[in-house]
Order: structure tokens, then sequence, then C-alpha cells
């Protein structure tokens, strides 16, 4: 079945309708909110140039409150071993240090209160230097897990497809 199309004054033949393959309409936006959106490489650096500005602020935030932490059991240790020991400023600032860092007292407390305040300081002291390292290197040394698993499942990733490539060399040939 033949048609005939008017086509500039002449006549032509069309195909039939069943054999000729129909074009998919144009796919054409028809406004700029209807266009896909163009990211910017500019924009993707700023991003990411903000995102790393906010990594190092919370860091700085961190390293502060850890200084604060250490700072205030140091001078709380210091001026409490000065008025249960007796002992001078110097004293007391290296034997609560000592505590501090997990060293042990650096001599002998001779009065129960003294021991029993040294005892709580160790505790107190001991906890918040952990509680402030790991505050500041648990990011990191998560980051440095998280790379770590990442790149081990790329490299696993890889000797399976690199297997099996080598599967059918591997297999028994029929009979």
């Amino acid at each position: 079945m033949e048609a005939t199309v008017s086509y500039a004054g002449g006549q032509l033949v069309a195909p039939p309708q069943e054999d000729r393959p129909i074009p998919p309409p144009a796919q054409t936006a028809s406004s700029p909110a209807d266009r896909p959106p163009t990211v910017d490489p500019l924009v993707i650096a700023m991003r990411h140039e903000m995102h790393r500005a906010g990594i190092r602020r919370r860091r700085r935030k961190r390293a502060l409150y850890s200084l604060f932490a250490v700072g205030t059991v140091l001078a709380l240790g210091t001026v409490g071993f000065y008025v249960v020991t007796g002992s001078g400023w110097v004293s007391s600032f290296y034997f609560e240090s000592m505590l501090a860092t997990g060293q042990g007292p650096p001599f002998p407390l001779t009065t129960a209160g003294a021991q029993l305040f040294a005892a709580a300081m160790a505790f107190l002291s001991v906890g918040t230097v952990i509680t402030t390292l790991l505050l500041n290197l648990g990011p990191i040394l998560g980051r440095i897990w998280r790379e770590g698993f990442e790149l081990m499942e790329r490299e696993l990733r890889r000797a399976e497809r690199a297997i099996a490539d080598e599967a059918p060399l591997l297999r028994r040939p029929p009979g």
C-alpha cells in the first residue's frame, strides 16, 4: 500500500507505514528549568574547600577542648596536692603530671587523705588524657581504617575478576 506525499509542489512516494521506523520525539528543553543541571568545576572546588575548612575548624575546636580539659585537670590536681600534702607548687605539679601520664606517684604519700586524693586524681587525670587523645586521634584513625578497608575491598574485587577471567583455563576439558 503506497501513499503519496506532497512535497514542495512535487509528488513523492512514501514507503508503507508499517515498514518505516518512527523516530522518538526530540527531547528538547523548553526552559532552563527543564534542562539537566550542569556542575561548574569551580563550584565543586569551592564545595570541597568549604568541606575541608569545616573539618579543620572541628579539629581546632576539639584540640582546644582537649587542652582546656587537660589544663583544668592539671590545675585542679596541682592545687589539690598543694593543699593536701603541703609540698611546694612545683612538687605538686610534678606529682599531678606524673599521675596524669600514668607514671604513678613519684614519691610516697604519708596521710590517708593525700592517698585518697591521689587515687581520685589518678582516675580523673588518666581518664581525661585518654579521652582527649581519642577525641583528637579518633577521626584520623577512623579515616585510615576506612581507607584501608576500601583498598582491601578494591584489591579483593580485582583478584576475583582475575580469578574469574582465568577460570575457563582452569576447568578440565570435557571427555
